[in-house]
């Protein structure tokens, strides 16, 4: 049986599979780079300042609920606690953390359906444009839920028992 040259079908990519590959990447990196800015937390949100808030009196040595409360979930303060350990502006390298975590269980989620490196990225890139669509809001509780739950999602899909219970008892907090 006679093989095309650069099919694919020996490994190696035609030239334009190359360029698809390029195309995808570089929607992504521009969807990215049009989202980042949307990602930070506006100072100026009364929500944002409480959690805030309450993430510094954890800091000083408040117990969550019984010294300081908000009505909010416990890993919600402690990360944000633990990054303004770090920093004051960590709330930013936070909240990109959450999308990466969606951004990348959305990718194995993707990966385990079949579809190719290249499309699951694809996907992957759609999922952080429509994460950080209009009902989005920086530094709300929305996004750790939404990248908690894709990644119980994930690993249960591809039956990662132990990681997803976590992960559910995560979100359950």
């Amino acid at each position: 049986m006679l093989r095309r040259r650069g099919s694919g079908a020996t490994g190696d990519p035609s030239g334009s599979a190359l360029v698809g590959r390029g195309v995808v990447l570089a929607t992504v990196l521009l969807v990215a780079v049009v989202c980042l800015p949307r990602l930070v937390p506006r100072s100026q949100s009364d929500d944002h300042g409480t959690f805030v808030s309450v993430a510094e009196r954890l800091l000083a040595g408040d117990r969550l609920y019984v010294d300081v409360w908000d009505n909010k979930d416990p890993v919600f303060y402690w990360v944000m606690a633990l990054g303004r350990l770090v920093s004051p502006v960590a709330d930013v390298a936070v909240e990109i953390a959450w999308m990466l975590l969606a951004c990348v269980a959305t990718w194995l989620l993707a990966r385990s359906r079949g579809l190719g490196r290249t499309l699951s990225l694809l996907v992957s890139g759609l999922a952080l444009l429509v994460l950080t669509g209009s009902a989005y809001i920086a530094g709300m509780t929305h996004l750790p839920g939404i990248a908690l739950a894709l990644a119980a999602i994930a690993s249960a899909w591809r039956r990662h028992w132990v990681v997803a219970g976590i992960i559910v008892g995560l979100v359950v907090l």
